[in-house]
């Protein structure tokens, strides 16, 4: 991962980069429910997210949607969404960014 946030400069996505790098760092993302129906309805919610060229623009989209909804917990709520997650994302996302903006 390091390797691709330093190449990704160039190529001027390195906040997208830097956003993949934090979210594959947290741990279950998804709230899986118990009840089955709930675990449906959780499904249906989840597959809005989901992108068909894989888990880590999934995880992107992910970020970017909690982003527009300004780091909303209730917003991870509603999608079914560990909040501790993305907080704990967001958290690694800065101190990636912080290293990235002090090296360039």
């Amino acid at each position: 991962l390091s390797k691709q946030i330093i190449l990704s400069i160039p190529f001027r996505c390195s906040q997208e980069i830097l956003t993949i790098a934090s979210m594959v760092t947290a741990e279950n993302l998804w709230v899986v429910p118990g009840d089955d129906q709930l675990r449906k309805k959780a499904d249906k919610i989840k597959s809005r997210f989901f992108s068909k060229f894989g888990d880590h623009v999934t995880m992107l989209c992910v970020y970017d949607m909690w982003e527009q909804h300004r780091f909303n917990k209730r917003w991870c709520g509603d999608n079914y969404i560990h909040f501790r997650a993305m907080k704990h994302a967001k958290q690694v996302r800065q101190q990636l960014k912080e290293i990235l903006d002090r090296n360039e």
